[in-house]
């Protein structure tokens, strides 16, 4: 089977991306980002990537001055009185049992067959 396009993509850009995914991990965990890198450096297949110390760099100054980010982003956000912010939306979910079905029925009629001339 064919695989799909091959996209290059520039080691910074890599790096940023790294960088992002494990700042959301922790996030979403909870956890101290400087432990969600660890365990992030051991999942990774080694020899690490040139772009990894880059990607280091940007969660640990993240993880760093945290604080002081938090006081930059939050004036700009002022619904938000926690002390920090939620990286996402809180959305409501019904319990499984209650979970909305899909329609037996599609929502628009079909249009009628077409004929042959």
């Amino acid at each position: 089977m064919a695989e799909g396009p091959k996209i290059h993509m520039p080691a910074r850009r890599k790096a940023r991306k790294r960088a992002l995914d494990v700042l959301y991990e922790a996030d979403l965990r909870d956890l101290p980002p400087s432990q969600v890198l660890t365990s992030y450096l051991d999942r990774i297949e080694k020899p690490h990537p040139d772009h990894l110390n880059y990607a280091i760099g940007l969660v640990e100054g993240v993880a760093k001055n945290l604080d002081r980010i938090d006081e930059l982003m939050l004036p700009g956000a002022p619904r938000f009185r926690a002390p920090r912010a939620p990286a996402r939306p809180a959305l409501p979910r019904a319990p499984p049992s209650r979970a909305p079905r899909a329609p037996a029925r599609p929502a628009l009629p079909r249009a009628p067959p077409s004929r042959a001339p």
